[in-house]
C-alpha cells in the first residue's frame, strides 16, 4: 500500500492530523485497587510521519511487587522522586487532545485495560479509542494476540517490552501494519461496514470503524486454492507389494532421514496385514515408539492397491489426525507418487457438524457484542478463502464458544443449506479410500441415514483406549443455567425488533416468552434450593442427587411438569410454523434461539426421568448463581455396540494402553466386546535400563498431607536449578497444578513456568515451551497423546500423583458399585493404564533419555504401587531424599553414555 493511500485513510480515521498510542505499567490489573506507575505515549504527525514519544514515571504512593519490578524494571527507588498522578494530569491530556482540546485518535493494545486505568485516574476521552488487539483477532488467522507476539510478527524492533513508551511505539507500528493488511481486504471491508453493531462513543470496534472508511477502489478478489492436482509424474520406481517392502531401506526408508527398521512396527504391520482379508475384530497395543500410525496405514495402503477397498480411521484428537495427514501420509503420498499412484488413493478427514462453518448464517448474523463482533468479523474475512470451513483452520482463542452460532450445527443449517463445508467435505469423504474421522463422529454417524461405516472394507479406531470416555460424553447431557438465561434474554431482545415494526406479527412469540420467563423463575428458584442444600456454598464442586429423592421436592417437581408442559404443547412447533418460511435475519434468528432452548428442555426432562436405570445424575456448582446439570451413563456398553460396533465385521482397536497386567479382558468389558478374535502386543524397542532414570523422593509426604504441595515445589525446585534441561511436570488436577505453580512463583523468578490454563490450552503451552520455556506444569490431554517433537528435549519427567480417578466423583462411584473390590479390580488398572500414558512423554525415540521422578510416595510404600513400576520394564532405579534429587538426577545424566 503506497504512502500517499495510507495517509488518506489515516486522515479519515483521525480529522485532528495525528494518532496517538498509549500505554501504562500498573502495580497490578485491577483499577479499583492498583495504581499506575508509568505512562508512555508515541504521537504521529500523518502529514509528515514524524513519531514524538511521551514518558513518565507515576509515584504510586505505594510499593511495587517483586513480580512487578521483574516485568517492568521498576523499582520503589525509580518513582520515589517522581510526581504523582495528578501533577502530570494537564499535560498528558495536551499530548493526546490538540490545541483546541480535540482529542486525536487513540490506539491502544488491550485498550480497556488502559483506558480503564486513566478514567479512574480522572483522564477525560471525548473522540475514538480503537484496540489493536481487535485488529489482529480478525485479521490474523492464528498466532498469539498479545504485543510482544505480534511485534515479532511484523519485525517491530523493541528494545525492552514492558515499558510504556516502548509498548506504545511498538501499539502505534502495529496499528500501522495492520491498517495495510484490513486495506488490502479489498471487498471484505464493504461487508464490514454493512454489519450491524452499536457502539458507543468511546473505544470502537477496530475493523468495523475503519471499514466504514475504505473506498470500494483497487479491490483485491482472493483466488480460491485447489487440492485436486492430478499426478503427472512419471512412474520412477516400484511400490512395495508386502509390508516387508514397505518398511523396507528401498521403500518408505527412501523418504525417512536415518531410517532405521523398527522390528515391533513391522511385525505389527505384518500382523494387520494377515487380518484384513478375514473378518473380525483384533486388538494391537503398541508401545510408545512403535511407530503404530505408519504400523497400520501400510497395510491398508497395500490391500486399497490391490483389492479396491476402503477403510475408515477413527481417532480421538485432532492432534493425532494432524500428525497422520502431516507427516505419515505425507510420507506415503511421497511413495506413491515416486510410483505413479498418487491418484489412486486418496484420504480426507471428516469432522462433525459444529466444526464447519454455516456460509448463510454469517451473511445475516447482527452480533449482541464486541466479543461476537470479533469473531463474526474474523468468520466473514476466512470465509473468502477457506475451502473447507473447518474451524480448526483459524483460532479464536477464548471466544471459541461463540462459533456455535455460527456452525453448520444450527437448525437454520441443517434444514436450509445444502452447498455449505459440511456438504462439501461429506461429499469429498465419501469419494475417498481412506477417510479420518474422530471417535464421537463415528458413534454419531453410525446411527445416521447417511453413515459413513456402512459399505466400508475396515474400521481402526486408533486411541482406543479413550473410546469408553468419548462415548460417555457423547451420551452425557448437560443443563447449564446461564445457557438458559442467555438463550431467554436472546429471545426476549428479538420481541422488542418485532415489537418495532407493525407489519410483524408477534403473537406466537409473545407465548412464548410469556411460557419461557415462568421456566426461567422456577429454574431460579431450584438454583437457590441446590445452593441451600450444600453446606458450605463457597464449595463448589460436583454433588452426586438422587433422582428418586429430589423428585419427592416441590422445586425440582415444578421444574420438571413445567418443562413436559412446555415440550407436549404445540409451544415450539407455533413460533416454527409461524416463522420458519420468512428469510428475514430477524426470523432466522429467532428460530435459532427457540431450537437451542428446545433443545436444553429435551435434556432436562431425560435428567429428571426415572425410566433410564443405567443413568447417574448430579449437579455441578461454578460459583453462586451459576450450576450444571448434569447426567451420564454408567456403562457404555450397549450404546457402543449399537453405535460403532455396529455391523462391523473387520475392526482394528490400538492404542499404547489397551491392556491392564498384559489381559484386554477389562478393556473388551467395558466397551462392550465379548469376544476378540485376538489381541497382540507390541512392546517397545527403547533400552530403558540404559536411558531412564527412575527416582523417588522417600521423605516426601502423601498427596493428602498438608505439606504435600510445599514439598513438590521443593523437589521441582532443586531439579531445577542444576540445569539439567527442559522440565515437564503432570499433575492430576489444575487445582493441584495451581497451588504449586504460586509456591514456586515465590521460590525463583530465573526459570521461565508455563502453567497449562494459565498459559494457554495444550497446544499453546506445548508451543511456549518449545521456544522459551524451562518448567511446563501441565495436566488433562498433556498426559497422552501429544508429541512434543525432536525439537523439545525434555530431560526430566515429574508425575506428581499416582493417576487415580477421584472414587468420589459420580461417574466413577456409579462404576465402582459394580466390583466386589472397586479398588483392585477397577481403580487400580485404570491408574496403571493412565501412569502407562504418562511416562510415555519422555521417551519416544531410541536417542531420548532422561530422568522419570514420581512425587507419590505410595509407588513405594503401598502394595499396589508395584503395579505402577511394573509399567518400566528394566530401569536405573533411586529412592533417597528430595535435597539430594537435583544432584543425584545430575550425575546420571552427566555419566549417560
Amino acid at each position: 500500500m503506497i504512502q500517499k493511500e495510507l495517509k488518506e485513510i489515516l486522515k479519515l480515521l483521525s480529522p485532528t492530523g495525528s494518532v496517538v498510542a498509549l500505554d501504562v505499567e500498573t502495580t497490578g490489573l485491577n483499577s479499583e485497587d492498583d495504581m499506575i506507575i508509568e505512562i508512555g505515549a508515541t504521537k504521529l504527525n500523518i502529514d509528515d510521519g514524524s513519531y514524538e514519544p511521551y514518558s513518565e514515571l507515576i509515584n504510586p504512593g505505594v510499593s511495587i511487587s517483586e513480580f512487578i519490578t521483574e516485568l517492568t524494571g521498576i523499582s520503589d527507588k525509580d518513582v520515589e522522586d517522581s510526581p504523582v498522578i495528578d501533577e502530570i494530569k494537564d499535560n498528558f491530556t495536551d499530548f493526546y487532545c490538540n490545541e483546541k482540546g480535540e482529542q486525536h485518535l487513540i490506539i491502544a493494545h488491550n485498550a480497556n485495560f488502559d483506558i480503564g486505568f486513566l478514567r479512574k485516574n480522572g483522564f477525560k476521552f471525548t473522540g475514538t479509542i480503537i484496540d489493536t488487539y481487535d485488529l489482529a483477532f480478525v485479521l490474523l488467522d492464528k498466532g498469539e494476540y498479545n504485543l510482544q507476539a505480534l511485534a515479532s510478527l511484523f519485525d517491530i524492533k523493541v528494545e525492552k517490552f514492558h515499558r510504556a513508551k516502548n509498548d506504545s511505539g511498538a501499539t502505534l507500528d502495529l496499528f500501522i501494519e495492520l491498517l495495510k493488511v484490513q486495506l488490502n481486504l479489498g471487498s471484505v471491508n464493504i461487508k464490514f461496514s454493512d454489519i450491524n453493531l452499536t457502539e458507543n462513543s468511546g473505544i470502537k470496534f477496530a475493523p468495523k470503524f475503519i471499514s466504514n472508511y475504505i473506498s470500494g477502489s483497487n479491490l483485491l478478489e482472493t483466488e480460491k486454492r485447489s487440492d485436486n492436482k492430478k499426478d503427472t509424474a512419471n512412474k520412477k520406481i516400484k511400490f512395495a507389494d508386502n509390508c516387508s517392502e514397505f518398511f523396507s531401506n528401498n521403500g518408505i526408508g527412501r523418504y525417512i532421514e536415518n531410517y532405521e527398521k523398527r522390528l515391533n512396527q513391522i511385525e505389527m504391520s505384518e500382523f494387520i496385514e494377515k487380518k484384513l482379508p478375514n473378518s473380525g475384530i483384533n486388538l494391537i497395543e503398541a508401545s510408545p515408539g512403535t511407530g503404530k500410525t505408519l504400523g497400520y496405514l501400510a497395510p491398508i495402503v497395500l490391500d486399497i492397491l490391490e483389492n479396491n477397498s476402503k477403510a475408515v480411521i477413527a481417532t480421538n484428537t485432532i492432534a493425532l489426525q494432524d500428525q497422520i495427514i502431516n507427516k505419515d501420509w505425507n510420507l506415503i503420498k511421497t511413495y506413491l507418487k515416486d510410483s505413479g499412484k498418487s491418484d489412486d488413493i486418496s484420504v480426507s478427514i471428516l469432522k462433525g457438524r459444529k466444526n464447519y462453518l454455516c456460509k448463510e448464517i454469517i451473511k445475516y448474523y447482527e452480533p449482541n457484542d464486541f466479543r461476537e463482533a470479533r469473531v463474526l468479523f474474523k468468520l466473514i474475512k476466512w470465509n473468502e478463502y477457506t475451502v473447507s470451513g473447518d474451524i480448526s483452520e483459524v483460532d479464536l482463542k477464548n471466544d471459541h464458544y461463540i462459533f456455535s452460532k455460527f456452525s453448520s450445527a444450527n437448525e437454520s443449517c441443517i434444514k436450509k443449506c445444502n452447498k455449505c463445508y459440511i456438504d462439501i467435505a461429506r461429499k469429498k469423504a465419501e469419494e475417498s479410500e481412506i477417510l479420518l474421522i474422530n471417535h464421537s463422529l463415528a458413534m454419531s454417524t453410525s446411527i445416521s441415514d447417511r453413515s459413513l461405516l456402512k459399505d466400508i472394507s475396515y474400521l481402526v479406531i486408533d486411541e482406543a483406549h479413550e473410546i469408553q470416555n468419548v462415548a460417555t460424553d457423547a451420551f452425557t447431557k448437560r443443563v447449564n443455567i446461564n445457557t438458559l438465561l442467555n438463550l431467554n434474554k436472546s429471545i426476549s431482545n428479538y420481541l422488542d425488533s418485532l415489537n418495532n415494526n407493525s407489519s410483524y406479527d408477534a403473537t406466537y412469540l409473545i407465548s412464548f416468552i410469556d411460557k419461557s420467563e415462568k421456566f426461567i423463575e422456577k429454574v431460579l428458584i431450584l438454583n437457590n434450593f441446590l445452593k441451600e442444600n450444600i453446606e458450605n456454598s463457597k464449595n463448589y464442586g460436583k454433588y452426586l442427587f438422587d433422582v428418586n429423592s429430589l423428585n419427592s421436592t416441590m422445586e425440582i417437581i415444578d421444574v420438571f411438569e413445567f418443562a413436559k408442559e412446555m415440550r407436549s404443547g404445540n409451544l415450539f412447533e407455533n413460533v416454527y410454523e409461524a416463522y420458519e418460511e420468512n428469510e428475514e435475519n430477524l426470523f432466522r434468528n429467532i428460530i435459532n434461539s427457540i431450537s437451542l432452548f428446545e433443545e436444553e428442555i429435551h435434556k432436562l426432562i431425560s435428567i429428571f426421568s426415572l425410566e433410564d436405570t443405567n443413568m447417574v445424575s448430579w449437579f455441578e456448582m461454578f460459583n453462586r448463581e451459576n450450576f450444571e446439570l448434569i447426567s451420564s451413563p454408567i456403562s457404555v456398553r450397549d450404546e457402543l455396540r449399537e453405535t460403532i460396533f455396529k455391523d462391523q465385521e473387520n475392526v482394528i482397536l490400538t492404542g499404547a494402553t489397551l491392556t491392564s497386567f498384559d489381559s484386554p479382558d477389562e478393556f473388551s468389558n467395558q466397551i462392550g466386546l465379548d469376544y476378540l478374535d485376538e489381541y497382540r502386543i507390541f512392546d517397545s524397542e527403547f533400552d530403558y535400563e540404559k536411558n531412564v532414570f527412575f527416582y523417588v523422593p522417600k521423605d516426601m509426604p502423601e498427596p493428602n498431607n498438608e505439606l504435600y504441595a510445599q514439598n513438590l515445589s521443593e523437589l521441582i525446585v532443586n531439579i531445577s536449578e542444576k540445569n539439567l534441561g527442559k522440565i515437564l511436570v503432570l499433575f492430576t488436577s489444575y487445582s493441584s497444578l495451581n497451588s504449586v505453580r504460586k509456591k514456586l512463583k515465590e521460590s525463583f523468578l530465573n526459570k521461565k513456568i508455563i502453567s497449562q490454563g494459565v498459559d494457554g490450552g495444550a497446544a499453546r503451552v506445548i508451543s511456549k515451551f518449545r521456544k522459551e520455556g524451562s518448567i511446563l506444569l501441565a495436566t488433562g490431554p498433556i498426559w497422552q497423546g501429544v508429541d512434543f517433537g525432536f525439537d523439545v528435549d525434555i530431560k526430566v519427567l515429574i508425575i506428581s500423583k499416582l493417576p487415580f480417578a477421584v472414587p468420589n466423583d459420580p461417574l466413577i462411584n456409579a462404576r465402582s458399585q459394580k466390583y466386589m473390590d472397586p479398588f483392585n479390580e477397577y481403580l487400580v488398572p485404570d491408574a496403571v493404564r493412565r501412569f502407562k500414558q504418562g511416562i510415555g512423554r519422555l521417551i519416544r525415540s531410541n536417542e531420548d533419555y532422561g530422568a522419570i521422578v514420581c512425587g507419590d510416595i505410595r509407588i513405594i510404600t503401598k502394595n499396589y504401587g508395584e503395579n505402577f513400576l511394573n509399567c518400566l520394564p528394566g530401569y536405573s532405579f533411586n529412592e533417597n531424599l528430595i535435597i539430594d534429587s537435583g544432584e543425584y538426577i545430575k550425575n546420571w545424566i552427566d555419566n549417560h553414555g
